[in-house]
């Protein structure tokens, strides 16, 4: 409960009054009163289907709180009914749910505390319930389990050696993981598992990069900071993968020759690329990609200084970026671009001067229709400028055509002239392909780009997520005194439109990010973080202890203020609980004062039966203690005593004391 309690999904007065409801269950525990085999049969998934309809349709609450409380209700229901041994373990699972939703929202020092705490005694009662298991059995009734081990005393060394054996071996993994920081993967992950990436190679197919859309599989999360804080870019990005810039009609393919290759000075420097234009503009980006059959390094704005799980780098004349060396496993890299706007690519002064010669490769046609040469004469006027023509041709492919992922061949038309007059839908490639074409037909240099839109935000981790599906291809064009400009013809797409993900899928790409970040790739910077981390927690801690204390009345009337929906819901649900189950209430008043007796008869049995007195199915316990005169005297007092107690506690109300109920018990293992 106090790692729920870091989600702050309640008010720290409903957490107050779950205290106090568990430190009742806890008195009445230890006193034998509960657990109770349930006065009807409780049905865990019907109260779910039940609460979770009325709290969602009629309570109007987000899905979390009704999530958390479910599953304190069936906490509680579970510490006062239990039908067998067994649900034990439902109150440990649900204990392991509350510390998941506690670490998804907890930081700090505290809970790696109580996360300590909560995994010892976990051992610790995991070791008791198979003690109980060995004597009655995982089904047991709590009628017989209830009593199990009063007359027996744990000593303290267990606790300690099995306590100390899982401690210490905690400390060991802690101190192991922490002293050792991670190499780069290279040798140690030839094993490891990694997946083509298609249409980020030398050579693309049209319709290639299309293929790839309907994979869902995460390619990179991507964390933004500038100045040292977190940030979330507004809108959507573009993530340069490969540029192409000759066409055949059916591919696209680069000419460009590897202009540099640089190697990393240490393992632990980076490489300065370009030089920025201003620094105001600049933006850092923690990048984590996944294992997949690809050398690009992915961009978005200009890269300026780039770090990470490589050895070498090397550029090609289109801006391309590739590592020089074959890295294994999932990569971390560190780039700090300068975004500008983006319809903003290399801007003069371009790293590399173009003369009519150089541009002519961005010119290149092969032989096209008349039709589509018609098409291109028809979006452009003498008069206009560069601009005015690239405008012209994104209006024409933006107001006309429709997005589709469903490019069967309809005709013996080539693949772009049926998309242009026949089809008039299909996806970016097209429509990068077919600008390209008509910027070309007009004598503006274009290069076709592939890569990837970065739509999908995660609130809880916040960082960006990048997968298959959001492949991309877009088109650069060249203007003298300007320097590459970007044009995105494609339509909306349904896939690319800004999205937060689910709250259920974010846990777990949080879950997989942290892996990644803090056990594949954790590094000597972790651990200088790390010890730092620790000393300022251990100092916050301090003064939080010195702040704790108990709610005003003031506080606890403003709580009430705040959320009077859903303590008015609690309420609800308590009375209508206390009218479902108060008719039974009576009836297991008295049966807490008999189930004892009845256990206390049923140990009798067993142990005479052990020294050749077993009870016939038809005898009643008198007549059973009349057919018990050769038992010596004091062994025969004490079953006389024993069926006194059981005699009073079912036909006459009687019970007896905690100090009674354990000297009697006592007396019993003599017979």
């Amino acid at each position: 409960m106090a790692c729920l309690a870091f989600s702050e999904v309640f008010p720290n007065a409903v957490y107050l009054g779950l205290y106090f409801a568990l430190s009742v269950c806890f008195y009445y525990e230890s006193k034998g009163r509960i657990p109770l085999e349930p006065p009807v049969q409780l049905s865990i998934w019907k109260i779910g289907v039940a609460f979770f309809v009325f709290f969602y349709f009629l309570g109007d609450l987000p899905i979390l709180p009704i999530l958390v409380s479910f599953l304190v209700l069936i906490m509680f229901l579970k510490l006062v009914f239990k039908a067998e041994l067994n649900d034990y373990l439902y109150g440990y699972l649900i204990g392991i749910v509350y510390l998941l939703i506690g670490a998804i929202y907890a930081r700090g020092l505290s809970f790696g505390i109580l996360f300590l705490t909560f995994y010892l005694i976990l051992c610790w009662v995991l070791i008791l319930y198979n003690l109980v298991v060995r004597k009655v059995g995982s089904h047991a009734p709590p009628s017989r389990f209830r009593a199990v081990g009063r007359d027996e005393t744990i000593e303290w060394p267990l606790f300690s050696l099995a306590g100390g054996l899982v401690f210490g071996s905690l400390i060991l993994t802690v101190i192991i993981f922490v002293s050792f920081p991670r190499v780069e993967l290279g040798f140690f992950s030839i094993g490891s598992n990694s997946h083509p990436l298609t249409g980020f190679s030398e050579k693309v197919t049209l319709g290639e990069v299309g293929s790839i859309k309907e994979n869902t599989d995460v390619v990179m999360r991507v964390e933004f900071s500038q100045r040292g804080k977190k940030i979330r870019p507004d809108g959507r990005l573009l993530w340069r993968g490969v540029a192409l810039d000759l066409y055949d009609g059916r591919s696209w393919m680069s000419t460009a020759g590897i202009d540099w290759q640089m190697k990393k000075p240490s393992p632990k420097s980076g490489l300065d690329l370009f030089t920025p234009s201003s620094s105001n503009k600049l933006f850092k980006q923690e990048v984590f990609m996944e294992p997949f059959d690809s050398d690009v390094v992915f961009t978005s704005g200009i890269p300026i200084h780039i770090n990470g799980s490589f050895r070498g780098l090397e550029l090609d004349r289109n801006f391309v970026l590739r590592t020089a060396d074959q890295v294994y496993g999932p990569k971390k890299l560190v780039i700090t671009s300068e975004m500008k706007s983006p319809l903003t690519s290399y801007t003069n002064p371009e790293p590399f001067r173009y003369d009519n010669n150089a541009l002519r490769r961005f010119l290149q046609l092969p032989p096209l229709s008349p039709e589509v040469k018609q098409l291109a004469k028809s979006l452009y006027s003498s008069g206009d400028s560069g601009f005015e023509k690239a405008d012209k041709i994104l209006d024409y492919l933006k107001t006309g055509f429709g997005y589709s992922l469903e490019m069967v061949k309809e005709t013996e038309l080539s693949g772009l002239d049926e998309f242009l007059f026949v089809r008039k839908r299909g996806h970016c490639e097209y429509f990068a392909s077919a600008m390209a074409v008509l910027l070309r037909l007009q004598g503006i240099p274009t290069k076709l780009v592939n890569g990837f839109v970065g739509t999908e935000w995660n609130d809880l981790g916040n960082y960006m997520v990048i997968r298959q599906k959001h492949a991309h291809s877009w088109v650069e064009a060249y203007f003298p005194g300007y320097g590459w400009r970007v044009y995105d013809p494609t339509p909306p797409d349904p896939l690319a439109v800004f999205q937060k993900s689910n709250l259920l899928s974010s846990y777990m790409d949080v879950l997989r990010l942290n892996w990644q970040r803090y056990v594949i790739r954790y590094s000597f910077k972790d651990q200088v973080r790390l010890a730092s981390f620790i000393g300022s927690e251990g100092k916050s801690l301090k003064e939080k202890f010195k702040k704790i204390h108990l709610p005003s009345w003031e506080e606890i009337g403003q709580a009430y203020k705040d959320h009077s929906k859903l303590i008015l819901i609690l309420v609800w649900f308590f009375v209508m609980y206390k009218l479902f189950f108060a008719f039974s209430f009576s009836r297991l008043s008295s049966k807490w004062k008999s189930e004892f007796a009845i256990l206390l008869y049923q140990k009798l049995i067993a142990r005479l039966e052990r020294s050749g007195f077993p009870k016939k199915p038809a005898w009643t316990h008198r007549e059973f203690l009349k057919n018990l005169k050769n038992l010596p005297p004091e062994k025969f007092d004490i079953v006389e005593e024993v069926i006194r107690v059981y005699e009073k506690a079912r036909f006459a109300s009687g019970s007896l004391n905690d100090k009674e109920k354990k000297e009697i018990w006592i007396k019993i293992q003599s017979i």
